[in-house]
């Protein structure tokens, strides 16, 4: 047994030393490399927010065997920092670390860009904002978005200072509108100032938008004017001028299928002697539609008697 550990002893130590070397070159070219974007996250202080950085996604190689690196297709790849307690606001350059890596176990992280990441640090503060719904898209033809509200109507956010001090409202994601023809409620997310908005209370609001029928308006030119009168005996009424243009309000749809024929104006001349009179031109309409105003909006009126 002594003859084993004392006899060809070099021979013995060049076949362990060419054995470790085959085991890494082995080892070697059974690991593979992957590259991967991967969102980078900081923890700040409890005073503190992050305002800004100048990377928020690092480039990550990753290093295992075959089997390990596919893995990563099915794991919530993410890096985190921890910013030191102690780390007053202000800009700071902090050096990303393997360990800030999250990852499976058995893969190693090869490299990471950028490896040092500027950071800007401000006062953390809570203020009350108001919610602004914001939609998109065009109703159905017709029709419009009369009114917006949201429940809540505002929100109490967690943020830097810099950015909050400045800001009167949270707008919400976008809503489509389009093709709507009635009125709805929505749930729908608030838009975050920063990616690190911290909201104290709801981070969905409750949006409710009034959808009703658009009101618009249409020119009618030379109507005739008709005299409407209650006379027993007919006097000899002259007008001038004879023809008007009328300007009339309703929904869309039924405006646009109007004729001039639909639209009936009138003066009335009730018991009136021997005379010249302006008088208003009024008008008989369609339901749902009203008379702005008609051009001239008064004509002169000649009675000359019976």
């Amino acid at each position: 047994m002594k003859d084993f550990f004392t006899k060809n002893i070099w021979t013995k130590i060049l076949s362990v030393i060419f054995a470790v070397i085959v085991w890494f070159y082995v080892a070697e070219m059974r690991s593979v490399k992957h590259v991967a974007k991967i969102p980078l996250r900081f923890i700040p202080p409890a005073n503190l927010a992050v305002v800004d950085s100048s990377a928020d996604v690092l480039r990550v190689t990753f290093s295992g065997t075959a089997e390990e690196v596919q893995s990563l297709e099915n794991y919530d790849l993410e890096a985190i920092h921890k910013i030191p307690d102690s780390q007053p606001k202000g800009r700071v350059l902090i050096r990303v670390a393997k360990s800030d890596i999250r990852k499976p176990r058995r893969v190693s992280v090869v490299n990471i860009e950028p490896k040092v990441v500027d950071v800007a640090l401000d006062e953390q503060i809570e203020k009350k904002l108001r919610v602004r719904p914001v939609w998109i898209g065009q109703p159905a033809y017709g029709y419009e978005v009369a009114d917006v509200s949201s429940t809540p109507r505002e929100v109490s956010v967690l943020g830097p200072e810099k950015l909050l001090s400045s800001k009167r409202y949270l707008e919400t994601l976008p809503i489509d509108v389009t093709g709507r023809d009635k009125s709805f409620a929505v749930r729908v997310p608030l838009e975050p100032l920063t990616k690190d908005d911290i909201y104290k209370g709801e981070k969905v609001v409750v949006v409710s938008l009034e959808v009703k029928e658009a009101l618009s308006q249409r020119r009618f030119d030379q109507l005739p004017v008709n005299i409407l009168t209650s006379l027993s005996k007919k006097p000899s009424i002259k007008i001038e001028p004879v023809s008007v243009a009328a300007v009339v309000s309703g929904p869309q749809n039924i405006l646009d299928k109007m004729g001039p024929q639909e639209i009936s104006l009138f003066i009335e001349v009730l018991e009136k002697k021997k005379g010249v009179y302006e008088l208003p031109v009024k008008a008989d309409l369609p339901k749902n539609v009203f008379l702005e105003r008609t051009e001239p909006e008064v004509v002169e009126v000649t009675i000359n008697g019976h």
